[in-house]
């Protein structure tokens, strides 16, 4: 990343700027951040990077689609990556059927914070190379997460899975959170 380039940040569907910016900053500096509402004009242009979030629902699903696009030099290959009228470097997808909230573990999916944080955190990481042994864990008492999934009925190795699943998390701090 260039010294003078930012990280837009665009989330539609859920209002999360805060919990964004705790995942974001652990990639890049925090003055290199900026979120906007609306396509910034092109007298209000500045080089970087543009990363999205979009939460939608429908009737079985909501689904959570996170995008990261390459630094953007020009106002023109900004515009269409707002737009998505071109391919981000890297994607990330969660979808999550309301059968899948009902199901052992299901109730870690109803905090869409979380499950927003781990696209976020997957593709900044595929980025970066950084990798976050919690995942998107940021402020949450992670144990809290694991005896959920245990009081649903969960064995250690379902209790793994979802939690690492939901969270982005590794399957060793996962497997030591289910042992505490």
């Amino acid at each position: 990343m260039s010294e003078k380039s930012i990280v837009l940040v665009r989330i539609e569907g859920m209002e999360m700027e805060f919990e964004a910016w705790q995942f974001i900053r652990l990639f890049f500096d925090d003055d290199a951040i900026r979120f906007a509402d609306a396509k910034p004009d092109a007298e209000d242009f500045t080089p970087g990077f543009l990363l999205t979030v979009k939460v939608e629902e429908n009737n079985t699903e909501w689904i959570c689609t996170a995008s990261f696009f390459n630094e953007l030099k020009s106002y023109e290959s900004f515009q269409q990556a707002w737009n998505h009228e071109t391919a981000p470097l890297y994607s990330s997808c969660r979808k999550v059927s309301h059968e899948e909230l009902r199901r052992p573990g299901g109730s870690l999916f109803k905090s869409r914070k979380i499950v927003v944080g781990s696209c976020i955190c997957d593709i900044l990481s595929q980025f970066t190379g950084k990798d976050l042994p919690y995942g998107a864990l940021i402020g949450v008492r992670p144990v809290k997460l694991a005896m959920q999934c245990i009081n649903d009925g969960l064995d250690k190795a379902g209790t793994v899975k979802q939690l690492m699943k939901v969270t982005g998390m590794n399957e060793s701090k996962a497997a030591l959170l289910h042992d505490v």
